[in-house]
Order: C-alpha cells, then structure tokens, then sequence
C-alpha cells in the first residue's frame, strides 16, 4: 500500500486530510506536474474550508492521471460537501478498479456508511423506446436504471428524456431529505407526421432553400409491433384449427362414400347410434348411419368444410394484417420530393383601386 492511498484511506477528520495530502501526493510520483498541482492546490482549498472548490481540482486531477489516491481523496472531499451520492461512486469505483483488498475494504466500509444517507430519485416509464436517450444534468444515463431507485445528490437537478419521433420530456426538480425516494413518471408523446418532418429537416439544416428530394423517417411503434406479433399468432392457430377440420372433413367424406357403396343394393334404416337393420324384404330407401349427435357421415364433412372454410378464412385474414403491422412497426424511411419555393409579385390597377399582390409556394 503506498503512502498516498494510506494517508487518504485513513482520513477521519477534515484537518488530517489537508495535513496528509501534500506527503501523499509526492510519494504516488504524479506523472503529470499539472495532475500535481491541481492537487496540490485542492489541498490549499480543503485548508481553507472551500470544499467545493477543492473537490473540481480533485476531480481535474483525477482526469489528467487516475490513481486510487485520487478518487479516495475526491470521495473524503465530496463527503465533506454533503455531496454524498457522489462519493458513494468514487468508493464503488475504487472497490471495481483497485486490486489491494485492504484498500478495497477500506471503499467498502465507507460505501456503506453512506448508503442509509443517500437521496434518491425513482423513474419510471410504461413504454420504453429502444432509442431511448435519458440525461440527468445533461449526463447520460442508462435506460436500464428506470424503475430502480438511483442514488443523487441533493439540490437542483434536470431531467430528460427524448426519443425519434417523440416529443422531448424535461423536468425540473429539487432533492432534499424531506422528499427522497422521489417518484417522477416520465411519458413521451407522439410527434405529429407534420412535426416530424419539420424535425427532419432542422436535423438536414433544412430550410426553404433545400428544394432537392428530402428522406423522411417515420419512428417505429413497439406497440403496433406487440399488436401485429398476438394478431399473428391468432391467425396461425385458426389456420391450424381449419386444416384440422379439413382432415376430418375428409376422413368423413370418404366414410360416406363408403357406405353409399355398401348400400347400393341394400336398404336399412337405423335403430341405433352406429347400428343398422337389414330390411331388404321391405320397399324402404336407403339410408345412413349417424353418430350420436344424429348427423351423418355426409352432414358431418359438409360442416367440417365450413368450419375448414371459415376459421382458415378467418386465420389467412388475420395473420396477413398482423404480418403487415409487424412488418410495418420498425419505421422506415421515405423519399419525398418538395416543390420549388417560389414568390411572385403582381401589381393590381383598376379604375378605382391601384396596388400589389404576393403570390407564393412553399
């Protein structure tokens, strides 16, 4: 362990951070002289009871050469400017990068300490875009970390989030402990197709002087895509419900053709479900065997190929326009091609009126 990370680590006091810092800094051997002095001067700072100060020549320092000293010393620094979810991601970040476990130890202890005085901001969000572009004070955050409790230090805070084809959401707001976990509910509304093409062409440095064709990309719904997935899966079952209906129907037509030829020589006529009686002595016309519910074998193909019909109909139908609106659901783009601008101007004279008209295209 070396002098400087053992000077920081065991830091319990504001004074005996600004009386080691000096000796720490030259025993790391900073590399850089600059790194050296915006140390040096963070030290000065701490001195002086300005921790906030202190705590931007820390972290310019640890820009320049990052060393476990370092963001141990900026850690101690944010702790003193009540900054604590700051510090907490220093501790976590020495924890990550730092292989000596004593140090390791050291991170850990006080990434604990600070965890029952964290404020935290909660976000939520029902329809997450897969662009999805989420900032908290301009710093990028992952999509990922909605619905979670996310750590933050107290104060001011700005909120955003945007999306293709979205309206931007903003929120302004202020953290303190009377107020934390704070809840906040983030929705993103659809942009008109007249907004998104006024959009496209701000992102084209669009204006009326572009007169050439302009591509136009129309945002993808996750929503239209869910929709178009269970009105395929739908369609597919009542595609397989009509060919099993279509095999049935089938099976039973050939039974009845069957039986008309077995019968062709041999009236009957039914007792019982499945059973038949031979009247040939008696003048009776040929009949057919039924099942329990009373329908023959011919009666029960013609309704299976109805339902064959039906069903599959119904299923074709179904799965061709849920195909369509996944197919449809990723955005596209479009090539549109725009008028020339134009602007004329028309003088007016008549007897009792003079002037001019504007006629224009845009």
């Amino acid at each position: 362990m070396t002098i400087r990370s053992t000077a920081i680590a065991s830091l319990t006091a504001l004074s005996f951070l600004a009386a080691q810092i000096p000796t720490v800094a030259r025993a790391q051997g900073i590399a850089s002289t600059q790194s050296e002095a915006l140390f040096s001067q963070a030290r000065d700072l701490i001195k002086q009871g300005k921790f906030h100060e202190a705590c931007e020549k820390f972290s310019a320092s640890l820009k320049l050469e990052e060393t476990t000293g370092t963001h141990l010393a900026l850690a101690a620094c944010l702790e003193k400017d009540n900054r604590n979810a700051s510090a907490w991601g220093e501790y976590l970040v020495v924890i990550k990068r730092e292989q000596d476990e004593g140090k390791r130890q050291y991170a850990r202890d006080h990434a604990k300490a600070l965890e029952s005085q964290l404020l935290k901001v909660h976000l939520t969000m029902t329809l997450v875009p897969d662009d999805l572009d989420l900032k908290i004070d301009n710093q990028p955050i992952p999509k990922e970390t909605l619905n979670s409790d996310l750590p933050l230090d107290p104060g001011d805070h700005v909120i955003e989030a945007a999306a293709k084809g979205k309206h931007k959401w903003e929120r302004h707001m202020k953290l303190a402990s009377d107020n934390s976990p704070m809840n906040i509910s983030i929705s993103l509304e659809d942009m008109t197709p007249d907004e998104i093409k006024a959009e496209q062409n701000k992102l084209n440095g669009g204006g009326g002087g572009n007169n050439g064709p302009e591509t136009i990309e129309e945002p993808g719904s996750p929503v239209k895509r869910w929709i178009g997935v269970g009105m395929i899966a739908v369609g597919v079952a009542g595609i397989a419900y009509g060919i099993v209906q279509l095999v049935g129907a089938t099976d039973d037509a050939s039974q009845y053709r069957t039986e008309e030829a077995k019968q062709a020589s041999v009236p009957c006529t039914v007792n019982t479900a499945g059973q038949t009686t031979n009247l040939s002595a008696v003048n009776i016309q040929p009949c057919h065997v039924t099942d329990s519910s009373g329908l023959t074998f011919k009666d029960r193909a013609n309704r299976e190929y109805i339902q064959m019909g039906l069903f599959g109909g119904i299923g074709v139908l179904v799965a061709g326009v849920g195909t369509y609106l996944l197919l449809t659901s990723f955005g596209s783009k479009k090539v549109v091609k725009r008028d020339d601008a134009s602007l004329t101007f028309a003088p007016i004279i008549t007897p009792t009126v003079g002037g001019m008209s504007v006629l224009g295209r845009f």
